[in-house]
């Protein structure tokens, strides 16, 4: 009985030693593949990065077509159109350009949406009323449409460092008394 004793601790032994040099195996193969799928990882992390940013660099300009100027226009730029004085400048030229009288029986209007393009020589194209045809426009409204195309001291938009089209929407408030 003690000779089976002896057998059956020393078989536990075996099969204990056997074990932990079974987990020690499977430990170092599972540190390998651990490192391995991180590098994987990793590498694939950084080429995707790459492709990533290159694909900025290279994306699709969105521009659209203004059926007024008959251009491809943007929206929004990098580097926005400024008129050169800032817009203060901008707004009084644009007021002491204005010739309209008011009369007693005008609807009297002071705020007016306009929407035009500053093309890639800094000059003001396409003016119109936003939202409106032309022949729908008021008297005040065509004034200060004439007003506003004289309003040419632009500086041009910029996308990618090369000046291009931009439309441009602003809301006037004009106080008729000034």
């Amino acid at each position: 009985m003690v000779s089976l004793i002896i057998i059956r601790h020393l078989i536990m032994n075996k099969t204990l030693e056997f074990i932990k040099n079974t987990m020690k195996t499977i430990g170092t193969i599972g540190q390998e593949l651990l490192s391995k799928i991180s590098r994987f990882c990793l590498i694939f992390i950084i080429i995707t990065s790459v492709f990533s940013c290159k694909s900025l660099e290279h994306k699709q300009e969105y521009t659209q077509y203004d059926k007024i100027t008959r251009k491809n226009v943007y929206m929004v730029v990098e580097e926005m159109p400024q008129y050169k004085g800032g817009e203060a400048v901008f707004l009084k030229e644009l007021v002491n350009n204005i010739q309209y009288a008011y009369s007693e029986n005008d609807n009297l209007q002071t705020r007016v949406q306009v929407q035009f393009v500053i093309d890639q020589n800094g000059h003001l194209i396409g003016a119109r009323i936003f939202g409106k045809e032309s022949d729908a426009s008021s008297d005040f409204e065509k004034a200060v449409l004439k007003a506003l195309n004289l309003t040419n001291d632009w500086q041009a938009g910029r996308q990618n460092g090369k000046p291009v089209n931009v439309l441009l929407t602003k809301t006037i408030n004009i106080c008729p008394n000034n």
